[in-house]
Order: C-alpha cells, then structure tokens, then sequence
C-alpha cells in the first residue's frame, strides 16, 4: 500500500513500472561523504616506499 500498488496488478503494470513504485526512493536518494574523498595517486606512491606506514600516510 506505500507504493500505490493493488494486488493483483493489472495488465498494464510493466515490470518497469513496478520496479519504479518499489524503488522509488533508492533512483532518489544521492549519497554524501563525511569526509572528502582522499587523493589516491599520492597516497599509492608513498606507500610503495619502503618502511611508510599506512598510517603515516593517512595522518598525513
């Protein structure tokens, strides 16, 4: 009943139409990150050295 939908669904529901009624909110919702996403390159050059921690990395 959240969706609007009735069983048993009529002929002209496509499958299309009711996977955009049962999952109407995921296709809307966007995703945030707490924090910015971290250069990568960088980080995968450091690490290649020898005796760098990952942790010295991050914290820097």
């Amino acid at each position: 009943m959240l969706a609007g939908l009735a069983w048993p669904r009529g002929e002209d529901v496509s499958d299309a139409v009711l996977e955009a009624a049962l999952y109407r909110a995921a296709i809307t919702k966007t995703g945030r990150r707490r924090y910015p996403e971290p250069d990568w390159a960088p980080m995968y050059r450091e690490l290649k050295r020898k005796h760098v921690a990952v942790q010295i990395v991050c914290d820097e």
